[in-house]
């Protein structure tokens, strides 16, 4: 049976399955390269003493709409938040995720428009 016989309702469904999977497949692509970038970007950021935690920052895409940027040495947290010291001083945050955040974000519009090219 060729699509010319297919009844309207199943032309239609076809074509919203391809549509769908073209769609996931976008959204794949968008957020890895969104997701990439934001890696880069908090990288950029992030201040430099010994190179750990520079080099620490991980990525991974679990799931076509997830992607993961985060950073397992044990202070990098107090790092990118700031802290007190033990002599009651204070060490101030370097909002390294937050610049990334704001970096990249600064650069979508251009990038969702894109999404959408079919």
């Amino acid at each position: 049976m060729g699509i010319d016989n297919l009844g309207v309702f199943e032309a239609l469904a076809l074509d919203l399955k391809l549509n769908a999977s073209n769609f996931n497949r976008k959204i794949k692509k968008f957020t890895k390269e969104t997701g990439q970038e934001l890696a880069e970007n908090i990288r950029d950021e992030t201040p430099v003493r010994t190179e750990k935690l520079k080099n620490g920052w991980e990525e991974n895409q679990p799931e076509y709409d997830t992607y993961i940027v985060e950073d397992k040495v044990e202070y990098a947290t107090l790092v990118n938040d700031g802290h007190s010291t033990k002599n009651g001083g204070i060490v101030p945050g370097s909002f390294m995720v937050e610049k990334g955040i704001e970096k990249t974000k600064e650069n979508m519009t251009s990038a969702k428009a894109n999404l959408f090219d079919w």
